[in-house]
């Protein structure tokens, strides 16, 4: 599997409800028979049938994702009293999208075609776009994937039914959900250190593990000590496979040189020296702390990460 699919796979997060919800998709892609919603007294959601000649999981799975919505009813009358099974649905969807066989360009088709089936309907598009927001873009989200987010927001830009208003947020959002896209080349940092200048280009490592933080903030101390005491992470370290690069990012500087026995000896520690993550937004920062994750030439496999998921990735290599 290579690093993309590996990124792919771990940027879910996945939980135990999400590993139980693939399992049961997985199990339904692997039936020979036609999959057809249950006729229970609470809602089931009316599932596509997988017709029986697609034999192969991938085959279903591709079925399954690009008729998904097809026997929803977008144009029923009570829909705004089913917001909850929407989102239920909604859930679903995206569950099935994160299986490691269903590829970004499958999972791309698949959500355009949502949007545009839900274009009929005001209320179901703005409900699928509040959705996606909360359970691909949110950082606090076991769901968070800002590529499929990514397909969302063109999605939803290119939609003719919402106001200039209401694309505002989206704009800013995709502007941000670009800069340092996961599989390209990252944004390079001019920092200082107490030794000296360098770059985060010119690290010669594996793997590089950034954290952008500040001073003033509780769950930033929180992480470096996470840092510090993975074993995993330490083990990369001494292993020589992977450098930690802590970046302060604003411009107090005389703070960062009197909090140094705040970081480890075994991290590169610096500020960022023209300030640039702030002042150009090289690095788009919507908390008061980021990981990134970067192989040998610095392109990026994990953005906006945790230090879980960081290690999740390390423990599958």
């Amino acid at each position: 599997m290579s690093k993309i699919n590996n990124v792919y796979k771990y940027t879910t997060n996945m939980n135990i409800k999400v590993k139980q919800t693939l399992l049961f998709f997985i199990l339904i892609l692997l039936q020979t028979n036609p999959i057809k919603a249950q006729e229970q007294s609470e809602y089931q959601f009316p599932f596509p049938s997988i017709p029986s000649e697609l034999q192969t999981p991938t085959e279903r799975a591709n079925y399954l994702i690009e008729h998904y919505w097809d026997h929803f009813n977008f144009t029923d009358p009570n829909l705004e009293n089913k917001k909850d099974n929407i989102e239920q649905a909604w859930v679903d969807f995206i569950d099935i999208l994160s299986i490691p066989i269903i590829t970004l360009d499958k999972s791309q088709t698949a959500i355009e075609q949502a949007f545009q089936q839900a274009e009929i309907n005001p209320f179901a598009f703005r409900t699928f776009a509040s959705l996606a927001d909360k359970y691909l873009y949110s950082l606090h989200s076991t769901y968070k994937n800002e590529e499929l987010y990514i397909f969302a927001l063109q999605s939803i830009l290119n939609a003719s039914i919402l106001t200039p208003i209401e694309k505002e947020k989206p704009k800013h959002q995709l502007r941000i959900a670009q800069n340092n896209r996961v599989g390209t080349v990252a944004n390079d940092i001019q920092f200082t250190t107490t030794l000296g200048s360098s770059s985060l280009h010119a690290i010669d490592s594996p793997l590089t593990l950034l954290f952008i933080h500040d001073f003033d903030c509780h769950t930033c101390q929180l992480e470096l000590d996470e840092i510090r005491n993975s074993t995993i992470l330490q083990q990369q370290i001494q292993n020589k496979q992977l450098a930690v690069l802590t970046i302060y990012p604003y411009d107090e500087i005389t703070e960062w040189k009197n909090r140094q026995n705040t970081y480890d000896t075994l991290w590169i520690n610096g500020y960022d020296t023209n300030q640039e993550i702030i002042e150009k937004d090289t690095y788009s920062l919507r908390a008061s702390s980021s990981f990134y994750l970067f192989d040998s030439d610095k392109k990026i496999i994990l953005k906006d990460s945790s230090v879980e998921i960081i290690e999740n990735y390390l423990d599958g290599l």
